[in-house]
């Protein structure tokens, strides 16, 4: 599926050092220093293949090693390594979890992060110019493009039948479009 961000891809831009948002720590969860992440997108379990990520803000981050991730609500529940008590979790709280790119498991062919489309020119097939990707929001039915240009900011489902290509290498994303879904 095009534009698919599995493992927790962010939605926008990069962290310090080469690295990518995976989310943000809400709060601590149970007694054993579970914590709640908001992910940028995609499966928790993941984050168990990432492995070694780097907790903190911006450039004040300290490594910390997955223990376990699954799904929880609308986000993922994490435990690392060495923190045992709601405590040790509090203080986590509001920290971004971040990965080195190349840590990030390899995708099957046609599938994105959603860092990978950040930036990239959206087209249509005539070659009409749209804009810049500024972020991809994760919906229900399908992920969007949130295309800017000028003051105007529209919103492409990323489905086939809209998506014709990503070409990342030229940077481009040609689309097909309906009549009226850029007047929305």
């Amino acid at each position: 599926m095009y534009g698919e961000s599995r493992p927790d891809a962010p939605a926008s831009g990069s962290g310090p050092g080469g690295r990518v948002s995976l989310g943000r720590i809400l709060r601590p969860h149970g007694l054993r220093g579970d914590v709640v992440v908001a992910l940028n997108a995609g499966d928790p379990e993941r984050l168990v293949q990432v492995r070694t990520v780097a907790v903190g803000r911006a450039s004040a981050t300290v490594e910390r090693v997955v223990e376990s991730a699954k799904w929880h609500r609308s986000g993922g529940l994490v435990k690392f390594e060495g923190i045992e008590s709601p405590e040790a979790a509090r203080a986590l709280a509001g920290a971004e979890i971040f990965a080195d790119v190349s840590a990030l498991p390899e995708l099957e062919p046609g599938t994105f992060y959603h860092f990978q489309l950040v930036g990239l020119t959206v087209k249509t097939e005539d070659g009409e110019v749209l804009g810049p990707v500024a972020e991809v929001i994760e919906a229900a039915a399908s992920d969007l493009l949130v295309v800017r240009r000028g003051d105007r900011e529209h919103l492409i489902p990323i489905v086939a039948e809209f998506v014709r290509s990503i070409e990342p290498e030229s940077g481009a994303i040609v689309v097909s479009l309906p009549e009226g879904l850029l007047d929305l």
